[in-house]
């Protein structure tokens, strides 16, 4: 009998003299330590010799385009792995990235698990080929929009002489590289920040903001930024960026400097919105220190504007008011842009009907979940939480004198207390009964494809991303405890595990309800690659929401916010 052979591996990367990949933690950068790991799997030695202990997050990733073709020799049956074996026959066995779909909702598990997914198939001459995908780093959710144009080998000019034809518009150099990166921003980038899944760009993106973006005197440059920024954490290198961003700092700088008291207002318009893919891009890939740092300047350019209601443009005023609840709610804090504006405090618009699928707990709407339990594709059980969660949310939101319906006495102190006791005592009831509701789990079907299976887990982990999150939200709302600050680390983990074992193709059908799950998971994430996923996703999801709906996609945002600070002041409503 023969005996399973090692696997022969011959490389196949297109630049096999490729430097090794050097690994350090975040930890030791900041203390400017040399970094030595002696297991990958592990600890370096310096996080696992501190005290207080802290958690070792490695910043290197794997070079995502490298290639092999493994060559088995198989023996008896007996001799194969239990799971998944074959006959006895001839295996070849080919190796191929993994598209960025399937990837991009197991991101934050690609230091923890296996780096690779086997799938075996049959060819009618008998041969058993097992595709062994690896992974690509998890920047991007997919593979771009297909109907963008992006040519293996750009013509030097080519797209660069359609853009940036106003009359003050900054040079963009019309060099290969650039219009590779252009290319990239418009194919790649784009549908990953305007789409849940990173696969289309929204019609109303198309119509309303790509061309004004195609033809701003800066943003073509912020969009090489951009595409510079993704590019270079997937190869682990800045160089790149740094110099283009030097590049447009200075534009912005100059673009500004060159308006008169007279042009200032218009300069301004333009300046908000092209910083403001500053502010994303900083809040998704880079540093909070330079996310503030955009952030404060658009407050102050605003203020001499007289406020959002000032600009006079209704793109530019209603992306502000959007992307400053995404923040507010994703650092569990008070409104930015806003804070001083008439809109501050001006309600806002209750949405009654919004597009299919889009139902959100946080609003009330004209029906309940399980009246549209079968059009979201979600059993009675996760409807009636979704219902409890909308209560709950509503009872925070609505004004006290609404809320018990007595006209007379005002929004006393009384009505206040007793609210604040209901509502309280709502969320306790809520979450003991989540509680002690048992972990979903799926009912594995054999087939031989598999599908079946596949979709009872994705089943099971949509009920499991629900129960969790009503957990978490119900708690912090009994006790008066900010999401950040939930004491349960386990039950976090497990949120967002269940949370990324959803596909985004099902999550995109039932946007509304992945909103809520992002808003109460995102405070408390932490600034790790899994974090900084869990936040882009929400924002991104805001945004995706907001180009079918923005009155619908603002209500949620304004809602979450609401809850928030009505934790945050006590149990008081804001």
């Amino acid at each position: 009998m023969s005996k399973i052979l090692e696997p022969v591996v011959v490389s196949t990367a297109t630049n096999p003299r490729r430097p090794r990949k050097q690994y350090s933690c975040l930890e030791c950068q900041r203390r400017k330590q040399k970094c030595i790991f002696k297991d990958i799997e592990t600890a370096c030695v310096n996080c696992a010799r501190r005290f207080p202990p802290v958690e070792c997050v490695r910043t290197g990733t794997r070079a995502p385009q490298e290639r092999h073709v493994k060559v088995f020799q198989l023996g008896s049956w007996d001799e194969l792995p239990a799971t998944g074996r074959p006959p006895k026959h001839k295996v070849s066995i080919s190796s191929e990235p993994k598209s960025s779909r399937e990837s991009s909702r197991r991101q934050s598990e690609d230091d923890q698990s296996d780096d690779s997914a086997r799938s075996w198939t049959h060819s009618q001459s008998g041969t058993f080929t097992l595709t062994v995908r690896t992974k690509k780093p998890f920047l991007l959710d997919g593979c771009g929009d297909r109907s963008v144009p992006s040519p293996r080998f750009p013509m030097l000019g080519g797209i660069l002489t359609e853009i940036g034809t106003t009359l003050n518009a900054f040079p963009l150099e019309s060099t290969k590289r650039n219009t590779e990166l252009l290319h990239y921003y418009l194919r790649n980038v784009v549908p990953n920040l305007v789409s849940i899944d990173g696969e289309s760009q929204p019609t109303f993106w198309k119509n309303n903001v790509l061309h004004w973006q195609l033809q701003s005197p800066l943003m073509p440059n912020i969009g090489i930024l951009m595409a510079a920024t993704t590019c270079g954490l997937e190869r682990d290198s800045t160089r790149e960026t740094l110099s283009i961003k030097s590049t447009v700092l200075g534009y912005i700088n100059s673009y500004l400097a060159s308006s008169t008291p007279e042009t200032f207002r218009a300069v301004a318009v333009e300046l908000i919105k092209c910083i403001l893919s500053m502010v994303v891009m900083e809040w998704f890939w880079g540093t909070e220190e330079s996310m503030r740092a955009h952030q404060r300047g658009i407050k102050e350019m605003l203020r001499l504007c007289g406020g959002i209601s000032g600009l006079a443009d209704p793109v530019a005023g209603a992306i502000p008011i959007l992307t400053d609840y995404e923040l507010a709610c994703g650092f569990e804090e008070d409104l930015c842009w806003q804070k001083g504006d008439p809109s501050y405090n001006a309600p806002w618009p209750s949405p009654t009907s919004w597009p299919h699928g889009f139902d959100c707990p946080l609003i009330a709407g004209p029906s309940t979940f399980l009246d549209v339990q079968a059009d979201l594709g979600i059993d009675a059980c996760l409807a009636s939480i979704l219902d409890d969660v909308r209560f709950l949310t509503t009872s925070v939101t609505t004004p006290p004198t609404i809320q018990h319906g007595n006209g007379g006495g005002g929004g006393g102190g009384g009505i206040s207390i007793a609210s604040k006791i209901k509502i309280q005592t709502t969320a306790s009831w809520l979450h003991d009964r989540l509680l002690k509701m048992p972990p979903a789990t799926a009912t594995r079907k054999d087939s031989d494809t598999g599908s079946s299976s596949s979709d009872a887990e994705a089943a099971a982990a949509l009920a499991e991303t629900i129960r969790l999150a009503g957990l978490v939200y119900s708690s912090s709302i009994k006790s008066l405890t900010p999401f950040a600050r939930y004491p349960r680390a386990q039950t976090l983990s497990a949120l967002s595990d269940a949370m990324l074992r959803v596909p985004l193709s099902r999550w995109k059908k039932i946007p509304g309800i992945y909103l809520w799950v992002l808003l109460v998971l995102c405070p408390s994430t932490k600034p790790d690659m899994r974090g900084k996923y869990i936040r882009r996703k929400m924002a991104t999801t805001g945004l995706a929401v907001g180009f079918e709906d923005f009155v619908f996609s603002i209500a949620c945002l304004r809602a979450c916010w609401q809850v928030q600070r009505w934790i945050a002041n006590g149990g008081v409503a804001h």
